[in-house]
């Protein structure tokens, strides 16, 4: 597995040097006064990658992500995690993945994994989950893994 993608990660800045992976960079956002959630990405250390925060969005307890793209393959990857935390605002959060989905409308390798506590299976009866699939469609992206909690929502042309 060349990337492995986490969120809620509890991690704190103080301890998160323990969680480091042989053969594994391991780039993170941790909260700094709540416990619970933070994002991180391991990158094998044979891909190349620049950090791009111009696309990361942490507003702790709210929106928590990390982005990268790889830099020493044929096209490169953009990769990114986010969480979006249960019972925070939800126009909001849609309104940041909208602004994610939008401005990597014309990258054609791009990766998210999410945990947007979204149930994407009730499509049809929930108007949140209804708008972010939309967002990622009109954006030509698509979700590739359903699940109750995480999705991960791709486009690769």
């Amino acid at each position: 597995m060349d990337i492995i993608l986490l969120c809620e990660t509890f991690l704190k800045n103080s301890n998160a040097n323990l969680y480091n992976l042989p053969g594994y960079n391991f780039v993170y956002k941790c909260r700094s006064t709540k416990l619970r959630g933070g994002v991180g990405i391991y990158i094998k250390h044979n891909l190349s990658f620049i950090v791009r925060d111009d696309l990361s969005s942490f507003i702790e307890g709210e929106f928590e992500s990390i982005f990268l793209e790889t830099t020493n393959m044929t096209k490169n990857v953009i990769i990114g995690e986010i969480y979006r935390p249960p019972n925070c605002n939800t126009p909001d959060a849609l309104a940041r993945y909208d602004e994610i989905f939008t401005t990597l409308k014309n990258h054609h390798n791009v990766i998210i994994g999410t945990d947007q506590n979204f149930d994407l299976l009730k499509i049809d009866t929930s108007p949140p989950s209804s708008d972010l699939i939309d967002s990622a469609f009109a954006n030509g992206s698509y979700q590739l893994v359903p699940n109750l909690h995480a999705s991960l929502i791709t486009q690769l042309r």
